[in-house]
């Protein structure tokens, strides 16, 4: 009960709980769901996407590292988080909010989709720090959760980069072989 109506009292902050961070476990970062940006389609195939930003802000750092994420990821996140044995039930569990996309007919444009869902992933974010931070109940659960959040919170590289990395990687493999022979 007592998680539940923390749960209700988070959600039903406003604006404002995007300027105070959530930290989603004891020693860890801040974190701020902070802007999104609107990605449009490439092909007919494809639907245009939001990409949020997740600024990680580490004790140790001088500015935060910004993350970009899909509405999918915070997604997987969750189910994840759900998975874990001796998670909480559904009810004291944060919620996403709905997977929508912007329609003309309910008179909601991108930019408004994007705001409104900025912030209620911050709160999403906020509310699973004190759930996890706070809940003695749920030791065994708070234990594995945190590996899950901190590869939520790395950065992973981007196609660039891994083929950087797989071209040097080739390249000093070619000067170890001739080397060798």
């Amino acid at each position: 009960p007592e998680y539940a109506e923390m749960v209700a009292e988070m959600n039903s902050v406003d604006e404002a709980v995007c300027s105070m961070p959530a930290v989603l476990w004891s020693g860890g970062p801040s974190v701020r769901v902070t802007a999104f940006n609107l990605v449009e389609a490439e092909t007919l195939l494809e639907a245009p996407y939001l990409v949020y930003t997740v600024e990680v802000m580490y004790m140790a750092d001088k500015s935060p590292l910004e993350l970009k994420k899909r509405y999918s990821q915070f997604e997987a996140l969750h189910e994840a988080l759900m998975s874990i044995p001796l998670a909480p039930s559904s009810e004291v569990m944060p919620s996403l909010p709905p997977k929508t996309w912007a329609s003309p007919l309910a008179g909601k444009t991108d930019d408004s989709v994007g705001e409104e869902r900025t912030i209620a992933l911050h709160q999403y974010l906020r509310t699973l720090g004190n759930l996890v931070r706070q809940s003695d109940q749920l030791q065994s659960w708070r234990i594995d959760v945190q590996p899950v959040l901190q590869g939520f919170l790395t950065p992973m590289p981007s196609t660039a980069e891994q083929l950087d990395g797989y071209q040097a990687t080739k390249q000093s493999d070619d000067v170890d072989e001739a080397i060798e022979h």
